[in-house]
């Protein structure tokens, strides 16, 4: 069972599903077993809007909308790590899964599946360093 299930959420505005914001970005939340679905955000981020790091495990984004950044959007000084997420039907016109616009970090063996973008970035929009495996 997850340990958070947002289901079709419609924000109007820039916060959404979860939005993280420390103003000492030495707190860290931690998402597990947690399904992100039908999320809406007219601005960043349909499903989380993060300045600072979030650990995650085993964490689904599905058919999620938003300006940037369908699913995730991610910037300022999060230095995050992503690992082992699953993107699926997110869409955006940036970013149609991720929108990256942090810091330094690393996407480490995500699934991206059937994500798409109007402008660029079909699944990941990054506009600064990135490490990227698979």
């Amino acid at each position: 069972m997850p340990d958070i299930n947002l289901i079709k959420r419609i924000v109007p505005r820039i916060w959404k599903g979860i939005w993280y914001d420390s103003n000492k970005g030495t707190t860290k939340i931690e998402l597990s077993n947690s399904v992100f679905m039908d999320g809406h955000a007219t601005n960043n981020g349909g499903g989380i809007y993060s300045k600072f790091n979030i650990a995650y495990d085993n964490v689904t984004f599905i058919n999620n909308t938003a300006d940037k950044g369908g699913a995730l959007y991610w910037a300022y000084n999060a230095d995050q790590i992503i690992e082992e997420l699953v993107f699926i039907n997110n869409s955006a016109n940036n970013g149609g899964a991720v929108y990256w616009s942090g810091s330094y970090g690393n996407i480490d063996n995500c699934n991206f599946n059937s994500n798409d973008a109007f402008n660029q970035g079909g699944s990941l929009y990054v506009s600064s360093s990135a490490t990227i495996t698979n």
